[in-house]
């Protein structure tokens, strides 16, 4: 049973690069690059496909633990139980996935080069860091929807996706190149969170408040990135003043990791204090909550 939204999450990654690798190398051809220069676009543009993995298998590992909690709440707690639940994840998600995708758009040229050495890419990558939001929220979504009985829909909104992603990528690589291909891919997850977050909401009667869906992660989001890129730039006036090139990939990577820890940090501290991150709801996440509120209270940012 849990290996259901396991295989749904491990096959999303796979299947739209399965789309890219059929589209995207002839569309560029089609616009006159040669061969070799339409490989070595598409390579550059496989450059974010593993940040986006990680982020994707995280969210498959965590969202397994969902599952036998969705069902639980709908066997012992009734609909308001099981109302809650899916609320609870879904927003967590939702705010992770964000924070994922912020961070890696506003660090995206000091991590492009600490992993390959150069920027080339650095708008693509960018696109391809939206696409965090909708994968996580996707793959929990699919989780509880698995929870609830609900198997095969995750499917068909991922094959869904998969046909808009194609559709998309032969408007926009025209136009954008490799950077249409990447939004095209962020538009496709969120197209696949959108259904299966619909269907989820039918089955629950979930009604979520617009002010933590929007208004509340945009302020802890706009806050962390703000952080993140201004130590990064803070990072780089330093290297600078010290003689060091800040396109080193060395430095880039003292660049990045100051930055996603100054933003890591941000956006805990914010959450907690705008009240999207409480002890309570956090100890209710199943099996790794309680640790990680236990955690954060000694830390002092959950009261």
């Amino acid at each position: 049973m849990y290996a259901i939204p396991v295989c749904l999450g491990s096959l999303a990654v796979p299947l739209m690069n399965l789309v890219d690798t059929f589209t995207v190398p002839r569309l560029l051809r089609g616009e006159g690059l040669d061969e070799l220069q339409s490989m070595v676009s598409f390579g550059i543009y496989n450059r974010g496909l593993p940040l986006v993995q990680l982020v994707t298998m995280l969210a498959t590992s965590l969202s397994v633990l969902f599952i036998p909690a969705m069902a639980e709440a709908r066997l012992k707690g009734g609909p308001e139980a099981v109302r809650q639940q899916a609320g609870l994840a879904l927003r967590w998600f939702w705010l992770i996935g964000l924070a994922a995708s912020a961070g890696l758009a506003v660090l995206a040229e000091p991590i492009n080069r600490m992993l390959y050495g150069d920027a080339a890419g650095t708008e693509a990558l960018r696109y391809m860091a939206l696409t965090a939001a909708g994968s996580t929220v996707s793959i929990i979504a699919a989780a509880l929807l698995q929870g609830l009985g609900a198997v095969r829909a995750p499917a068909f909104s991922m094959l869904a996706a998969a046909g808009v992603k194609a559709l998309l990528n032969v408007m926009l690589v025209p136009a954008l190149g490799i950077s249409g291909a990447a939004l095209a891919g962020a538009v496709a997850y969120m197209l696949a969170a959108g259904l299966n977050v619909a269907l989820l909401a039918r089955l629950v009667a979930l009604r979520p408040a617009p002010g933590a869906v929007l208004a509340k992660p945009a302020l802890v989001i706009a806050a962390m990135s703000l952080a993140a890129v201004g130590t990064a730039w803070a990072a780089e006036a330093v290297l600078g003043g010290m003689g060091i090139a800040a396109d080193r990939r060395l430095a880039a990577m003292g660049v990045s990791l100051l930055g996603i820890a100054a933003g890591s940090a941000v956006f805990l501290l914010a959450a907690a204090r705008i009240g999207l991150l409480t002890a309570a709801e956090l100890a209710a996440v199943p099996k790794l909550g309680p640790r990680l509120a236990k955690l954060l209270r000694r830390l002092r940012v959950l009261r």
